[in-house]
């Protein structure tokens, strides 16, 4: 994955578009967080906004297709993978339903 803009923290650090990142997914109570490292450097931000920040994560779905989603035997996590509606992709990323709280 790579940033798709450049980043700047509140603690004076930056990193620059472009830049090779690695992601874990972090879960704390009802919420769900990313860890993001960029040149042995590290931050966390929430999880839905991994779509603005990174390559490789999937557009924040629209409303339609949330509800759609609920119903269904499946969804996508924010990382493109199809998953159970409560559960995880292939690479261990949350569906939508869960980072946006609606399961």
């Amino acid at each position: 994955m790579k940033l798709k803009r450049d980043v700047k923290l509140k603690d004076g650090r930056e990193f620059r578009k472009g830049e090779k990142a690695s992601v874990n997914f972090i879960q704390k109570g009802f919420s769900h967080y990313l860890e993001v490292t960029v040149k042995g450097e590290t931050f966390k931000t929430r999880a839905h906004k991994g779509s603005n920040m990174l390559t490789g994560f999937s557009k924040e779905p629209s409303v339609e297709t949330l509800e759609r989603w609920s119903s269904d035997c499946g969804c996508e996590s924010i990382t493109g993978k199809w998953c159970e509606p409560d559960g995880y992709g292939s690479d261990g990323s949350p569906s939508w339903l869960l980072v946006l709280g609606y399961i």
